[in-house]
């Protein structure tokens, strides 16, 4: 968990909602992982140790996310414009991260 909360703080957007370029995976897997004032996180903030953050714009289909779709019937959607996944625990974002090999783009 530690290499996502590292790649989170250095990945950290300037402005107050500005946008994190997509985590990539070392499997090729992509997905946004935003933390501001105006995204499903937990606490509410660009800086500060989350417990939870608002997933989007996945590359491929992940199960382990489909229980945090905001919309259910749409949780297979993927990339620009697809689901999105409020509020999903930090521990279960740095599992998948670790299943699809670990973060490449460092």
């Amino acid at each position: 968990m530690n290499e996502l909360v590292e790649w989170l703080v250095d990945s950290n957007p300037i402005a107050k909602w500005g946008i994190r370029r997509p985590l990539i995976c070392c499997d090729g897997f992509q997905m946004s992982i935003q933390t501001s004032a105006l995204h499903y996180c937990a606490p509410q903030g660009v800086l500060g140790a989350w417990t939870h953050v608002e997933i989007g714009s996945i590359s491929i289909i992940e199960p382990l996310l489909w229980r945090y779709a905001e919309t259910p019937a749409e949780w297979t959607k993927l990339a620009a414009g697809g689901a999105v996944y409020p509020y999903v625990p930090i521990e279960l974002v740095a599992a998948i991260v670790e299943l699809h090999g670990g973060i490449k783009n460092r």
